[in-house]
């Protein structure tokens, strides 16, 4: 498995991913470090770093609470063509 680095926009809330060619999409595990007090959520389901997997065949919102302070970054995963 090939591992690829996200380009974080906080102010946008965006992160957008360049995957190598060919990448199945519809099956991806992000990476990703948090505080143990915080929780990442996709809709309702709880993600665990480099485990939970999504379909990023469309943009996927990650929702971060810590405390009572929430986040969302909508992760954009592109495929290379060549």
């Amino acid at each position: 498995m090939q591992s690829v680095n996200g380009v974080i926009n906080k102010a946008a809330g965006t992160i957008t991913v360049e995957a190598v060619k060919n990448t199945d999409v519809t099956d991806l595990a992000a990476t990703f470090t948090v505080t143990d007090s915080a929780t990442v959520k996709v809709g309702d389901d709880s993600q665990t770093s480099g485990s939970t997997t999504n379909n990023f065949s469309n943009p996927v919102t990650y929702t971060l609470t810590l405390g009572d302070e929430t986040k969302t970054y909508t992760v954009t995963v592109n495929v290379a063509d060549e």
